[in-house]
C-alpha cells in the first residue's frame, strides 16, 4: 500500500507541475485514501499538504485552507517538524493574501517556534 500511495504521490507531482491539477489532485486524493486506511503518518501529511498546494494553485483557496490546516494539525499532533513548518509557511502566506495579517503572523510565530 505504502509503494502504490508513493507512486501515485510522485505522479501527482508531475501532474500538478504539468498544471494539470485536477489531475494532480485526483492521484493526490487517492493515495490518501490508502494512507488514511493504512497508517503512514508521514505520507498522509505530505498527501494532506499537496493537495492543499494544488488548490491553491488551481485558486480554489477555501480547499487549499482546508487542506493545509488539515496538514497541520496531523503533523502537530505527530511532532513532524519538517512539516509543520512547511505547512504553517503556506499558512502564514494564505492569510497574508486574504490581508488577514495577524493570523499570518501567528503561523509564522509557530515555524519560528517549531525551528
Amino acid at each position: 500500500a505504502e509503494k502504490i500511495s508513493l507512486a501515485k504521490l510522485c505522479i501527482g507531482n508531475v501532474l500538478e507541475r504539468k498544471g494539470e491539477y485536477d489531475n494532480a489532485i485526483e492521484k493526490y486524493s487517492a493515495a490518501l485514501s490508502v494512507l488514511q486506511e493504512s497508517n503512514h503518518i508521514e505520507l498522509e501529511i505530505q498527501a494532506l499538504y499537496n493537495l492543499g498546494h494544488t488548490y491553491s494553485m488551481k485558486g480554489n483557496l477555501p480547499l487549499s485552507l482546508k487542506y493545509y490546516l488539515a496538514s497541520s494539525d496531523l503533523a502537530m499532533s505527530h511532532n513532524n517538524i519538517k512539516l509543520i513548518v512547511e505547512t504553517d509557511l503556506q499558512l502564514a502566506e494564505y492569510f497574508r493574501r486574504s490581508e488577514n495579517y495577524q493570523k499570518s503572523i501567528e503561523y509564522l510565530g509557530r515555524v519560528r517556534t517549531s525551528l
